[in-house]
């Protein structure tokens, strides 16, 4: 059987390479004005990733542009509700106008990391989508508690690995402040794809292996060699005769 993978990354940050990043990814992950981006270039994202033929979802986050959303917040659970809930009807207001569903929702930096270890943090979010959003997929990880909290009220769950991101034992990633947390060459990069891929383990950051699973990988499209990883990547998996799903 041919194995088939999603493919996605984080766009609509007004990086200045969306749509050629576009040719080889399948999903997109859309900033909708909590870390980054707004009214304007959600338009111009979502338009785009339908003219690529894309799955498309929505990539909210902490309402904290300042910090690019990738430090912790303290805010009332209410106030981050209503936020990711506004942040998530920036996407989808803009795909009803085109008649296109929202794919998924896929939660940004320290919101994302928070939620894989804080059961009521991720009960919170999972509850969100299901009831304001049902039908969207959720992006998380292998064996995190976002994970746990769609299962128990039946989100469906794309577990996410990461090409260009170190990982600790316990499959969170290793914090970007600290050394070699983010996989900056090719040969790294293939090297984790190949074991997430083929052998469903990453080697963590005590060098130990870990079993993990994955659905969907991300890229970030805010990494230097974003655009040259997304070309690489799609020539690697059609050389290993796997097709994007």
């Amino acid at each position: 059987m041919v194995k088939r993978i999603d493919v996605n990354a984080d766009l609509g940050e007004e990086m200045g390479f969306d749509a050629a990043i576009m040719r080889f990814i399948s999903s997109c992950s859309i900033a909708c004005g909590g870390h980054a981006g707004n009214p304007d270039t959600i338009r111009e994202a979502v338009m785009q990733a339908q003219s690529y033929g894309l799955r498309i979802g929505a990539h909210p986050s902490y309402p904290d542009p300042e910090n690019f959303g990738r430090i912790k917040m303290e805010i009332l659970p209410s106030a981050l509700e209503n936020s990711v809930k506004a942040q998530i009807q920036l996407v989808t207001g803009q795909l009803n106008r085109m008649g296109v569903p929202l794919h998924h929702v896929k939660f940004h930096g320290a919101l994302y990391n928070e939620a894989c270890v804080d059961s009521v943090l991720a009960q919170l979010l999972v509850s969100l989508l299901r009831s304001e959003f049902p039908g969207a997929k959720l992006y998380a990880p292998y064996a995190s508690e976002m994970a746990a909290a769609a299962g128990s009220v039946g989100v469906e769950v794309w577990y996410e690995g990461f090409v260009d991101r170190r990982y600790h034992p316990d499959l969170t990633l290793v914090k970007r402040s600290e050394e070699g947390a983010v996989l900056k060459s090719w040969v790294e990069i293939r090297e984790q794809v190949e074991e997430l891929l083929l052998r469903q383990r990453v080697r963590t950051s005590d060098g130990s292996w870990k079993a993990i699973w994955v659905d969907t990988l991300c890229l970030h499209g805010d990494h230097p060699e974003a655009l040259h990883t997304a070309r690489n990547l799609n020539q690697w998996i059609q050389h290993h005769g796997m097709v994007t799903r």
